[in-house]
């Protein structure tokens, strides 16, 4: 795995739905070299998938996170997993109110022991309110992250302009956004992943590095 290949992957981590000739464009390679690597990676199960992540507050849940020592295949009530060196893997859990994502939680240390990190973040004072037709691009996303926005709009009947706005805000509004699947052990790479309640003090020191 060169160093185009991790560019490939982390500008796919940044955005799910980047185009592939936006990809070719930033890397200054061929689209044919960026549509070979593309499926090479998805060929060797580096790319395994692309999947749509919705915030869990937007279904009016709450969520957690926790992390525990094992390489234990846990998927009880989770809504992601990034499995970390030296067997660390964490969890994000999500239940219908506070209470139960307390006995999901319970259930997932009975079965994987203590954990050595464990985060809830506080509630959203505010309600997520979008338009039927946003939850009509939801689902569609859902069904196909990577669908074009060409399709998208005839798919929903809207323009073009429209559909990518409407994906825009989703993921500007931390509502929902494609995200891939990836399985690292594959590679050489390495991705840091950092946690906290109050990523505006972070993410400027973040972006500058």
């Amino acid at each position: 795995m060169d160093w185009t290949d991790k560019n490939i992957i982390q500008l796919l981590l940044k955005d799910g739905r980047i185009p592939q000739k936006r990809i070719a464009d930033e890397l200054k390679i061929s689209p044919q070299a960026l549509k070979y690597r593309f499926n090479k990676l998805i060929d060797d199960g580096i790319i395994k998938k692309f999947v749509l992540h919705v915030n869990p507050e937007f279904y009016g849940n709450t969520q957690g996170f926790a992390a525990f020592i094992t390489d234990h295949d846990y998927n009880d009530d989770i809504f992601s997993r990034f499995r970390c060196l030296e067997d660390i893997s964490i969890f994000g859990f999500h239940g219908n109110d506070k209470n139960e994502l307390e006995r999901i939680l319970k259930k997932a240390y009975d079965k994987l022991g203590p954990p050595i990190m464990n985060y809830t973040p506080p509630a959203s004072a505010k309600l997520i309110n979008v338009s039927d037709l946003d939850r009509k691009v939801i689902e569609a996303l859902r069904v196909d992250p990577r669908i074009s926005v060409a399709s998208l709009a005839k798919k929903l009947n809207i323009s073009s302009s429209s559909a990518k706005k409407r994906i825009e805000r989703l993921k500007e509004k931390r509502i929902a956004s494609v995200i891939p699947i990836l399985d690292l052990s594959k590679t050489d790479a390495v991705i840091f992943l950092i946690i906290s309640n109050k990523p505006e003090s972070i993410m400027p020191a973040i972006e500058r590095s």
